[in-house]
């Protein structure tokens, strides 16, 4: 029942490292609130209010804070999330984002509300309110994807149930123009 406030967080250009309050979750977190805190960067990688990665058990956690990645130049995707950036194989449950959450890239881009990809875990029982927006500006690289949803920009093989969102998600590909 605490709550994580004023946490600024800048990531470098090459920096893949992933981040948030924990990089990476392999144990529980629970009854947590992320509140006006800074996560920034130019990088690829994962990126959450919570974790950048989680391969555990996220509950009962709420995001209310924006996340924001600026001009991303180098050539690796992009997750990010009100909760996780990525949901390997961890659960998350009952767990809420109210935060925005912005990319401008120029490689893959995926934002989601909850998890910015979940692979082969779980999401039960969250909620987003946060607005969502994912977009691939012109480069050299081809073939570039965007996504944007509001549980989750991308999935695998995971299951999300018993969720909902009422947030604007947004999906732009400058390249083709696309949306």
């Amino acid at each position: 029942n605490y709550t994580i406030k004023g946490l600024y967080i800048k990531r470098n250009r090459w920096d893949l490292s992933c981040a948030g309050l924990f990089g990476y979750n392999q144990g529980t977190i629970k009854n947590l609130t992320v509140s006006d805190i800074a996560l920034e960067g130019e990088s690829g990688g994962n990126i959450g209010s919570v974790a950048g990665i989680n391969a555990g058990t996220i509950t009962n956690c709420t995001n209310t804070s924006d996340i924001t990645i600026h001009r991303s130049y180098a050539p690796f995707d992009i997750n990010a999330g009100g909760i996780a950036g990525e949901s390997l194989i961890g659960s998350i449950s009952n767990c809420k984002n109210i935060g925005d959450i912005t990319i401008y890239a120029q490689q893959n881009a995926y934002a989601g509300g909850i998890a910015g990809y979940v692979e082969m875990g779980t999401v039960s029982k969250c909620v987003n309110t946060g607005n969502l927006y994912a977009s691939v500006e012109p480069s050299d690289y081809t073939g570039r994807i965007s996504g944007a949803g509001g549980i989750a920009g991308r999935s695998n093989t995971a299951t999300i149930s018993d969720s909902y969102n009422v947030g604007n998600a947004v999906s732009v590909n400058l390249q083709t123009g696309k949306s």
